[in-house]
């Protein structure tokens, strides 16, 4: 019987190639528990996004813990409200996860608005939990402007995984900056993720799960790429994207 697990908070993507319905497959796909709370109803398709209806996570998040699951990793994608960002504190003070993986997400892959809230809501947030951070450059432009990774991180006390920092004709980049200073680069090869929907969610849940099993963000993240290369091999077209199985 599980004991532990991560439990998720992220948005209804009626296609399932992004939001709670992708973060709970692939966390589950590595036998561990997930426990996803639903932030908002996106009434959306592959091409665009029509609507968002922000949901009441208290209660989703009462019937969490009745379960009695140890929610030691909280991932956090699609967060509507900071109404909803107040909830996930007051959980998060009162069982101390013992990381909360925060995807930042402001815009649909197809640029349609989906959250608002603001980078300051964010940046209150990391400041006062053990968050972790997973933007890619557009969301840490909008939470950071023109600092530098590394000063973020140490201003703000948070740890920065930054995806694709680097682009070359071959290669990307990853930057994994400590809250500390410390800097670790991550290499590899360049993937044909071009129409891919559900990308960010997707390497922010197997993180997420590896860090449950490892506690380490470097090893954790090492782990969660090999995985992720192999994962986008297998998709299928549907609409106006692909969809990772």
């Amino acid at each position: 019987m599980q004991k532990e697990g991560i439990l998720v908070f992220s948005g209804y993507d009626p296609s399932g190639g992004a939001g709670i319905l992708q973060d709970i497959h692939t966390i589950r796909s590595r036998r561990i528990y997930a426990f996803g709370i639903v932030t908002a109803m996106v009434y959306e398709n592959t091409c665009r996004v029509d609507r968002v209806f922000p949901m009441d996570i208290d209660m989703q998040i009462n019937l969490a813990l009745e379960e009695k699951i140890r929610y030691r990793i909280f991932k956090l994608g699609l967060i509507h409200s900071r109404r909803q960002m107040e909830s996930i504190l007051a959980l998060a003070k009162k069982i101390r996860p013992e990381k909360i993986v925060v995807d930042p997400i402001f815009f649909s892959s197809t640029k349609g608005t989906l959250s608002r809230l603001l980078p300051q809501d964010y940046i209150n947030f990391i400041q006062i939990t053990d968050a972790v951070l997973i933007p890619n450059k557009e969301e840490f432009r909008i939470l950071f402007g023109d600092r530098s990774p590394k000063d973020a991180a140490m201003s703000y006390k948070t740890d920065i995984l930054l995806k694709t920092y680097r682009i070359s004709h071959s290669h990307v980049t990853d930057l994994l900056v400590t809250k500390s200073g410390n800097i670790v680069e991550f290499s590899h090869k360049k993937l044909d993720i071009k129409d891919i929907h559900g990308t960010g969610c997707t390497i922010a849940s197997l993180w997420s799960a590896h860090l449950l099993n490892t506690g380490d963000l470097k090893e954790a993240y090492s782990k969660a790429l090999s995985e992720f290369e192999k994962m986008v091999k297998n998709t299928i077209s549907a609409g106006c994207q692909r969809i990772i199985l």
